[in-house]
């Protein structure tokens, strides 16, 4: 690509072949060299250029514009989440207090989570979004969340059941602490689609691992 225009003249480079990248870091160097820190909108006259920021922009799109879909659309699988969080709740709520019932809940639960954050990732049509998200992400968090581990630690401990229930939400609490970091952390570095294979494929070794070695020990 030939460089060209006026900050190429400025720089001596008017008419030297030179890359893309070569060309968009100069035009930045001599914006932020002529402008100070206010960097002005500019146009890289390079196929390569062009096509790299078709690329970012690709990458870096949220899961409503790249699949066309409205926020109302996509806010209606959690609509459903927790509408059938509620309805299922009072049926799975007597197997917790059952022997076996607490690790088996627990473990199924995990899967399910980790099987449907994995598939959100090859999801095509609405309809996925609301089976994966909505119906079999309801169906996994009641397994996991904050209502069967209020049922079981009070039965595990009594000395220090305040304790161990402080544990328990602050475990909860740092997840929802550092999660939004590290999602932050693999959504500028990849899409959407890699985050929550990444996320499942994370949720079954971990969680699921962790929920196993519990269940061989009950």
């Amino acid at each position: 690509v030939a460089a060209s225009g006026p900050v190429a003249t400025r720089l001596g480079l008017s008419g030297v072949p030179v890359s893309a990248e070569t060309i968009a870091i100069h035009t930045l160097i001599e914006l932020v060299r002529t402008t100070g820190t206010r960097l002005h909108l500019c146009r890289i006259s390079s196929a390569a250029g062009v096509d790299m920021v078709r690329q970012a922009k690709a990458q870096g799109l949220p899961i409503t514009a790249d699949m066309g879909w409205s926020r109302s659309m996509f806010f209606g699988a959690m609509t459903v989440r927790n509408i059938l969080s509620g309805v299922v709740a009072p049926v799975v709520g007597p197997m917790q207090d059952t022997r076996d019932g607490p690790p088996r809940l627990m473990l199924a639960a995990s899967l399910m989570l980790g099987v449907g954050i994995m598939g959100l990732a090859f999801m095509q049509e609405l309809w996925h979004l609301y089976l994966l998200y909505g119906v079999l992400g309801a169906l996994s968090i009641i397994g996991t969340n904050d209502m069967l581990s209020n049922a079981i630690i009070p039965k595990w401990f009594v000395r220090k059941r305040g304790s161990a229930l402080g544990y328990a939400t602050a475990g909860t609490a740092m997840g929802s602490l550092l999660a939004p970091v590290a999602l932050t952390f693999i959504l500028t570095s990849l899409s959407w689609r890699d985050a929550w294979l990444i996320l499942g494929g994370f949720t079954l070794v971990v969680l699921g691992g962790l929920v196993l070695s519990l269940a061989l020990t009950w």
